[in-house]
């Protein structure tokens, strides 16, 4: 019997997997928090990155957050400098608006198969969500109405019944900053006016149209956040100094 080194038999046992899932999925949350602070320029251009500064913002070891630093620099969201640690790689409009272009492309394929798929029942439930985002937004329960604005969109998209080309949605939302609507101005009444349409033409199996209108709405929502950036000045891309020295 070959001998097997002793790290790989700890690893292959279900308490040793059961820990490196968990912090595999933490690295990837913080991953997930650290991009959204540079897609809403709360860390800007050029700023290096202190391992040490995560940790304890988050409560957590610096392993995780390493591990997230380099999750992001595979992203193309830091590099890593020489001897000075990890650095906010520049943000361009022309990023945001092809993280977009790409959820447009995405979601529209997705809803053109839901389309056959649709039944009077389902349409009833998007009505349902529709009227649940109204209320939500109403009675200014912010996470609601973000939470049903995701339903919405998913109830959709799992008609498809095309698992891997959902996960490359899913995976392409990672890029978008997780905001409240309200946050960016012009998404809340982007998404009223556009559910009421979209259940319209849902209703009427119209594939091609399905796809126009959710390329016009992300395309849109795009352009908002856009600006919504600019007012920010997140688009200077000169280097405003070390937030921290680096790890």
């Amino acid at each position: 019997m070959p001998n097997i080194p002793t790290a790989l038999t700890d690893q292959a046992r279900p308490g040793a997997i059961s820990r490196i899932a968990r912090q595999a999925q933490l690295s990837d949350e913080i991953a997930d928090h650290i991009r959204h602070q540079i897609m809403t320029g709360q860390i800007r251009s050029g700023e290096f990155l202190r391992l040490e500064r995560f940790a304890e913002e988050l409560g957590v070891s610096v392993t995780p957050v390493r591990e997230a630093m380099f999750k992001l620099r595979g992203d193309g969201f830091v590099s890593l400098a020489a001897r000075r640690g990890f650095r906010v790689s520049p943000l361009t409009a022309d990023d945001v608006r092809d993280v977009y272009f790409v959820q447009a492309k995405l979601a529209g394929e997705l809803a053109r198969r839901s389309c056959a798929a649709m039944t009077p029942d389902r349409i009833e439930v998007l009505r349902d969500l529709h009227e649940q985002f109204k209320r939500a937004i109403a009675d200014g329960e912010r996470e609601t109405v973000t939470r049903v604005n995701h339903t919405f969109h998913r109830e959709i998209n799992i008609l498809a019944n095309s698992p891997k080309l959902a996960w490359f949605l899913e995976n392409a939302l990672t890029y978008s900053p997780h905001v409240y609507f309200d946050q960016i101005p012009g998404w809340t009444e982007l998404a009223l006016e556009t559910q009421p349409r979209l259940i319209e033409i849902l209703a009427n199996k119209d594939s091609r149209g399905i796809v126009r209108e959710l390329d016009k709405y992300l395309t849109t929502a795009g352009d908002l956040l856009i600006q919504y950036l600019d007012g920010l000045g997140i688009w200077d891309e000169s280097a405003p100094g070390d937030v921290a020295a680096a790890p």
